[in-house]
């Protein structure tokens, strides 16, 4: 099949090991899933428009974990009609989970790179983007229902007589695979070149307020940075070896040693750990999102958490105000003690000038 949702049987040791393995991998990542989807829902994260990318990604790769649960359960054994409709959830996830990843790296290297640009198109509406976008890969893989035809032993739909398995595997390899990859690619490193010269830039500059000014720059570039990188090495690195697997099976289809078999199987579930690892990333990648995600849960498990955070915020708040109002009465009486005469008259000149009419 073009996504490969059964891995090669090793003489009953394969099939002990997806025992194990396939339904922690999909658990896993289901689980991960919610906790993003809740942490987006229940915060600010909502109102970021970009996020709209992140929230279809996750949503895809919690259907094709699903897809891969049904797997694991033998569903498409069972009838034929609930063999192809695996095959096409997985094919149709996987087309929408590339593309939302490169779409995700397009909205964040024009933030970075081109901010008038990005600031321009502001007021589009992604989620309207997404709906015209998302009908493509529904219709491409009808093409499922077509080359799959009823079989009568182990699953209950198989390809088509032909040489329907090289053109669907070099289809999707190359628009699920390649032209995503290439785009993410690209785009980061354009992205680090643009980060590195301007952090060049900033260590140029001098002076104390300069300095200041560019350290909340750089941490927030360096935050970026690690997230524009991480979510493309993931998906090249667990990506690849499948797809390697894939068109060389196409080439050489004849008997494999149990060793190839083991590494062709390790190729697979690294593809599977591809959908099921969002949550890691953005946890490992962004304190904003570590931190947003524990107050969101704290929301929802600890109903009396908002009053007690609303009592801390206040107090804080009155805190804060104190001490910003001592130190401008310091900085106030510090300024008018070493201030000169000539000083003061030049500033009330200015202030008698600049009185309107």
């Amino acid at each position: 099949m073009n996504n490969s949702s059964l891995v090669v049987e090793m003489d009953g040791e394969g099939e002990s090991a997806d025992h194990y393995i396939l339904p922690l991998i999909s658990l896993f990542g289901l689980t991960g899933n919610v906790i993003s989807l809740v942490t987006i829902f229940h915060s600010r994260l909502r109102r970021v428009s970009a996020n709209i990318y992140l929230i279809v990604l996750t949503l895809a790769d919690s259907a094709f974990l699903t897809a891969v649960l049904g797997v694991f359960f033998r569903i498409g054994y069972k009838a034929y009609e609930y063999c192809v409709a695996v095959e096409y959830i997985l094919a149709v996830s996987n087309y929408i989970s590339s593309w939302s990843t490169a779409a995700l790296t397009i909205e964040r290297y024009l933030a970075i790179a081109h901010p008038l640009t990005h600031m321009k198109y502001a007021h589009v509406d992604r989620a309207k983007v997404i709906l015209c976008w998302i009908p493509i890969p529904f219709m491409i893989h009808f093409i499922q229902f077509y080359i799959l035809v009823p079989a009568d032993e182990g699953r209950k739909c198989d390809l088509r007589p032909g040489n329907y398995q090289v053109f669907i595997q070099v289809f999707d390899t190359i628009l699920c695979y390649i032209l995503p990859c290439a785009i993410i690619v690209v785009l980061n490193i354009l992205v680090a070149t643009q980060v590195k010269k301007s952090q060049e830039h900033f260590k140029e500059d001098e002076g104390k307020n300069v300095s200041r000014r560019t350290g909340g720059s750089s941490s927030a570039s360096g935050t970026w940075t690690r997230i524009l990188w991480v979510m493309p090495l993931l998906f090249v690195l667990l990506n690849s070896p499948y797809y390697a697997f894939a068109l060389f099976e196409i080439m050489f289809p004849e008997e494999k040693p149990l060793s190839y078999k083991i590494i062709y199987n390790a190729s697979h579930y690294l593809y599977y750990l591809n959908f099921a690892i969002d949550v890691l990333v953005y946890a490992f990648s962004s304190a904003n999102f570590r931190k947003t995600a524990v107050i969101a849960w704290k929301r929802i498990l600890c109903p009396g958490y908002v009053e007690r955070q609303k009592g801390k915020v206040l107090i804080t708040d009155q805190t804060s105000r104190y001490s910003y109002r001592m130190a401008s009465e310091f900085r106030t009486s510090r300024h008018a003690t070493t201030t000169t005469v000539p000083l003061l008259t030049e500033i009330q000149v200015k202030s008698v000038d600049a009185t309107p009419i």
